[in-house]
């Protein structure tokens, strides 16, 4: 199963968003991408490291390049402006801002749970940064 095609207009927190967070884009990023933290700005997380694997937050904004403040989703419900299986667990992807399933996971990508979809069309936050590269 390849990452989910994201629209980005149709990304949107739900009222169940128990958490919103703000954050400085290090690069332009569009709504629906999970960012990783590297000194006060936010980039688009991929697996392939364990750094850029630690999610702090999905996207629920834009923003048009470095220097400019982004919202992210960080706990709870949003709708990801795609098609997700409910009761998947979802990770950071192995492309830049790209979300997967974490059954997809292949050798040597980080694992990094994003959270579980709630239903085909929202994810339920839960970040957690495993620290452990798949064998």
């Amino acid at each position: 199963m390849p990452a989910i095609t994201v629209t980005a207009d149709n990304v949107e927190p739900t009222e169940d968003a128990t958490s919103v967070s703000r954050f400085i884009a290090g690069e332009a990023l569009t709504e629906g991408v999970p960012i990783y933290q590297s000194g006060t700005q936010v980039f688009k997380a991929q697996n392939d490291t364990s750094a850029k694997s630690k999610a702090v937050g999905i996207t629920i904004s834009h923003a048009s390049g470095a220097g400019v403040p982004i919202y992210a989703v960080t706990k709870g419900k949003y709708k990801v402006g795609g098609t997700v299986t409910k009761g998947k667990t979802y990770s950071v992807g192995d492309a830049a801002g790209d979300i997967l399933a974490e059954d997809e996971l292949t050798t040597n990508d980080w694992v990094s749970t994003l959270g579980v979809a709630s239903s085909s069309s929202e994810i339920d936050v839960n970040l957690v940064h495993h620290n452990i590269q798949r064998a």
